[in-house]
C-alpha cells in the first residue's frame, strides 16, 4: 500500500493514511477542521463536495444533491473514477444524516469503503464533534481512522489541536497535537517546538558521538537536558527518571542486551537537547573487567539448586525490605477510582489511560527487577557481564517472584525459548475486576531479571489474570 503524503513533515511523520483510505474528521472548532485540511492539502488541489441546494459549482468543487441516495452514490462514485488517487473532501454527511436513516448511511459509507480502495483515493468526511455522538463511533469503525481537530479560546490565545486516531503511528493514537497557523503555513508542535520541517539527524554524527561514548564510558554520567519532554517520550519516562545524574557504564550494566541501541538512542536524545552526557567530576569510574570464565562459580550454581528461601541465606545476600501485600491492593484500588473520577463516563479513554498506567508501572518494575538482580551478583561477588546458561531461567523466575513478592510459582517449560509461570495465589489483583491483566509489577520484574541475567532481551507477557475472571494468573515469558 502506498503511503499518502501531505508534504509537511511534521504532519506525515506523525499520521499513517494511505491510499485508499477513509477519515472522518471530527470537527469541534466551527469550520476550523475544513481551514487546517485545506491548508495541509493544497497542493494535492483536493475536490471538495457539497450539497447542492443554493450553490454553484467552481473549480475543484463538486455539488452532490441529496434527494435520492442512489443518485449521491452514483454521483459520487462517478466523481471517485474520474479522480483515482486524489483527494476528496466530503462537507455535505451532517445533511445526510439529518435527513435519512442512519443504519442506511452506514450501509452506503461500507459499500464505498470498497469504491475508495479501488479507485485508491483519498477521502475526508467532515462531522461537527458531538452532534451525531452514536454515528461518531459507528463510522470510526468502519472507515481506516479519524482526525479530531480542537479550537478554544481564552482571553489570551486560541489553542488548537488535533487528535489523531488510528491512522497514525501507536504512540500518537489519541494524543492531542498542538498546531498554529503563521505565514500561511501550519506549524505543529514537534518536540517542544512549533515547526513544519523535521530535524535531520545524520548517522554520522550519531555514529560519532556512540563512539565517543564507548571509549569514555568510564568517565561519562547522564544528565536531564533543558527540553522538556514532550509526549512520545513518555515511552521512556521510566529511563530519564532513573538515570538522571547516573554513570552511562550504570546503562552498561542495567542493558547488556540492549546497550549498543539505548546509546544511538542517547546519541539522538543529546543532539535534541533532552539528555547531557558529562564528564564525571571525580575520579573515573572503574569499569567491569573483562568475562575471563564464562561459567558462574560452583558455590553459585550450588546455590542455584537450593531451595528459594536457603538460597540468600546461603550466599548471604540481604534481603532488604518488602512492600506489604496489601499496600500493592489499596495503590491499585485508588488509582482505579481516581482514573474512574477523572475520564468520567468515558469507557474508551479510561481504558485506554489504564492500559498506559499499567505499561509504565511495568516499565519502572522492569527497572527494579534489573537493579536487585545486579546487585545480587554484585554481591556474591560474580561478574554481572556474564551471561548466564538459559538453563537456570526456570530457577530466576522463581527466585525473582520469591524474593520480590514472596510468591510461589510453577514454571513450566513450552519450548526452547518460551516458558509459562503459574502463580495461584497472586495478591497483585485480589478483589479486583478488570477486562485486562492488571499485574504488571511481575511482567516487569520478570522480563528485566531474566533479560539482565541471561545478557538477551525477555518479554514477559500476562496472558490470564484472577482479575479477569480466571482462577490463577498466568505469565509467559519469551527469549529474543
Amino acid at each position: 500500500m502506498k503511503k499518502f503524503l501531505v508534504g509537511h513533515e511534521i504532519f506525515d511523520e506523525i499520521t499513517n493514511i494511505y491510499y485508499g483510505s477513509a477519515i472522518l474528521v471530527l470537527d469541534d472548532g466551527y469550520g476550523e477542521a475544513l481551514r487546517l485540511l485545506m491548508n495541509l492539502i493544497k497542493a494535492q488541489r483536493p475536490i471538495r463536495l457539497m450539497s447542492g441546494w443554493g450553490r454553484s459549482p467552481t473549480e475543484n468543487v463538486a455539488l452532490v444533491t441529496l434527494s435520492n441516495l442512489n443518485d449521491v452514490s452514483i454521483t459520487v462514485n462517478e466523481l471517485r473514477r474520474n479522480a483515482q488517487e486524489n483527494v476528496l473532501i466530503h462537507e455535505y454527511l451532517p445533511d445526510l444524516l439529518i435527513k435519512y436513516e442512519h443504519d442506511t448511511i452506514l450501509k452506503l459509507l461500507e459499500a464505498w469503503k470498497h469504491e475508495i480502495q479501488n479507485n485508491r483515493t483519498v477521502e475526508f468526511y467532515l462531522l461537527p464533534k458531538g452532534a451525531f455522538p452514536e454515528m461518531e463511533k459507528k463510522i470510526l469503525a468502519i472507515f481506516d481512522g479519524g482526525l479530531e481537530v480542537r479550537l478554544s479560546h481564552t482571553k489570551k490565545l486560541t489553542m488548537r489541536e488535533f487528535i489523531p486516531i488510528k491512522c497514525c503511528h501507536p504512540e500518537w493514537n489519541l494524543r492531542p497535537v498542538r498546531y498554529e497557523y503563521k505565514d500561511n503555513r501550519v506549524l505543529i508542535e514537534w518536540h517542544g517546538e512549533m515547526t513544519d520541517k523535521l530535524m535531520r539527524l545524520s548517522p554520522e554524527l550519531v555514529d560519532e558521538k556512540v563512539k565517543y561514548y564507548k571509549t569514555n564510558i568510564a568517565r561519562l554520567k547522564l544528565k536531564i537536558g533543558r527540553r522538556e519532554l514532550t509526549e512520545p517520550l513518555t515511552e521512556y519516562l521510566w529511563f530519564f527518571s532513573h538515570f538522571d545524574g547516573a554513570p552511562l557504564l550504570d546503562v552498561k550494566l542495567l542493558f547488556p542486551e540492549s546497550f549498543d541501541s539505548l546509546l544511538k538512542k542517547i546519541a539522538v536524545w543529546e543532539l535534541q537537547g533532552y539528555l547531557r552526557v558529562v564528564e564525571v567530576e571525580k575520579e573515573p569510574i572503574k569499569p567491569v573487567e573483562p568475562v575471563k570464565n564464562k561459567q558462574i562459580s560452583f558455590k553459585t550454581r550450588f546455590a542455584l539448586s537450593l531451595p528459594p528461601w536457603f538460597f540468600f541465606r546461603f550466599l548471604g545476600i540481604k534481603e532488604g525490605a518488602r512492600v506489604p501485600g496489601s499496600v500493592y491492593n489499596i495503590e491499585g484500588k485508588l488509582i482505579f477510582e481516581f482514573l474512574k473520577n477523572l475520564v468520567c463516563s468515558d469507557e474508551t479513554e479510561y481504558r485506554e489511560t489504564i492500559e498506559k498506567l499499567i505499561r509504565i508501572k511495568e516499565d519502572f518494575h522492569q527497572i527494579i527487577g534489573r537493579q536487585r538482580a545486579l546487585e545480587a551478583i554484585l554481591e556474591i561477588g560474580e561478574n554481572p557481564m556474564k551471561k548466564l546458561d538459559i538453563k537456570y531461567l526456570p530457577k530466576i523466575i522463581v527466585l525473582t517472584l520469591y524474593f520480590g513478592f514472596r510468591l510461589k510459582c510453577n514454571v513450566e517449560t513450552i519450548s526452547s525459548n518460551v516458558f509459562r509461570v503459574r502463580v495461584p495465589d497472586c495478591f497483585l489483583c485480589r478483589d479486583a475486576t478488570s477486562e485486562i491483566p492488571i499485574c504488571a509489577a511481575i511482567t516487569g520484574a520478570l522480563s528485566g531479571a531474566a533479560s539482565l541475567t541471561l545478557k538477551e532481551p525477555v518479554r514477559a507477557k500476562e496472558i490470564k489474570c484472577k482479575a479477569t475472571g480466571h482462577d490463577e494468573c498466568v505469565f509467559e515469558l519469551r527469549i529474543g
